[in-house]
């Protein structure tokens, strides 16, 4: 029963059991009865309050017996709530995906930091002049693509830095002062010289997902830094996965690139680095699957359900939570648009495998 998988969540988590997935879970419990407060119906808290019971140890014996239940009914009530609200997470669903609100795709989004620091949200800037930097002019395009005009791409020897943040639910597109365009998914940050320095390299910062179309200049190699790589490039097409917590991944269409100085990426070849030490692992793959978020779709082959949800929760704007631990290691296939709500996503997910989800404000839970 789902009153004694919460019990059982409650005991492992006060006697230092819990797995790392567990212990998410549970403070997420915790955390919604401190915003919400819930107050239980009467049948409610009968229902589960003997499986509570049963699992707390004995209250501490008092001669003032008012105070000697106080603390503990207050245990009690907290410990009551969690599983309330736990088995309205994952109660058994009668439907493949159940909702009250349904969640939207993501859209063209950005915050745009200049070097003196001002912030520009640029989904509530119009099209045309964004602002004057040192070398450059930056404007902000009709189709919602950011430019940088006006240097020739050469700018100081110091030069001035913009940082580009793209949130959870966002994209946005971005052509750099040398012609490099970049698309950024979301939840991804790119920071670079609002135009690059004369006669030396062509350094940006990542952190997220982006796709360049670097311009090819040979005296000035392009380099995209992140927390586990360092890639370098003169002309060529490529992905980047870079986010916190997982893996890099860094898949070519066309050209050459540098991995960290010692290991040369060709077309069609994918490396992948789980740490800033490690020679990347080099694989031949369709690179079709890599770029299309890019495309507008998702394209899953055999993939974890983790790593469906991790994507899903960067799109949509959600927190995800698994029911067990045995659900992320499951694998789906498929093709989804990257434009369809959140419901009809995960109701084609649905389509390819034993899995339910529920919907509630912005997080989704996923349910046996």
């Amino acid at each position: 029963m789902e009153e004694e998988k919460a019990a059982e969540l409650l005991r492992k988590y006060t006697d230092g059991t819990a797995s790392h997935h567990e212990k998410i879970l549970f403070e997420a419990l915790y955390n919604k009865v401190a915003e919400s407060q819930p107050v239980l119906e009467e049948q409610d808290y009968e229902a589960i309050r003997a499986e509570i019971w049963q699992r707390l140890p004995a209250p501490p014996v008092s001669k003032n017996k008012t105070g000697r239940w106080l603390p503990y009914a207050a245990v009690l009530l907290l410990a009551a709530s969690v599983i309330y609200i736990y088995i309205s997470w994952f109660k058994p669903l009668t439907t493949a995906v159940e909702y009250t609100k349904d969640i939207p795709s993501g859209s063209d989004k950005a915050v745009l930091t200049l070097a003196d620091g001002t912030q520009v949200y640029l989904n509530k800037t119009g099209a045309g002049h964004i602002a004057q930097q040192p070398g450059s002019n930056i404007v902000k395009s009709k189709e919602a693509i950011l430019k940088y005009e006006g240097s020739g791409g050469v700018g100081r020897d110091l030069p001035a830095y913009n940082q580009l943040e793209v949130p959870r639910g966002g994209q946005y597109q971005v052509v750099l002062s040398d012609g490099t365009r970049v698309w950024l998914n979301a939840q991804t940050t790119l920071v670079y010289p609002v135009a690059f320095p004369a006669g030396k390299t062509r350094e940006v910062v990542l952190n997220g997902e982006a796709y360049f179309e670097v311009a090819k200049d040979a005296r000035r190699p392009f380099i995209v830094k992140g927390s586990k790589q360092e890639l370098k490039v003169l002309g060529t097409s490529f992905n980047i996965s870079s986010y916190s917590g997982e893996e890099t991944v860094t898949t070519l269409l066309d050209g050459s690139v540098l991995i960290n100085g010692r290991s040369i990426l060709k077309p069609k070849e994918q490396g992948r680095v789980s740490n800033a030490l490690q020679a990347p692992t080099i694989i031949r793959v369709d690179p079709t699957e890599a770029l299309s978020w890019k495309e507008g779709v998702f394209i899953f082959n055999d993939e974890p359900l983790e790593s469906i949800m991790n994507k899903v929760s960067r799109w949509y704007n959600v927190d995800v939570y698994f029911e067990t631990d045995e659900m992320k290691v499951k694998t789906f296939g498929g093709r989804i648009s990257r434009f369809d709500s959140l419901s009809e996503m995960l109701r084609m997910l649905t389509k390819a495998g034993n899995v339910k989800f529920r919907i509630k404000d912005q997080s989704v839970y996923v349910v046996k």
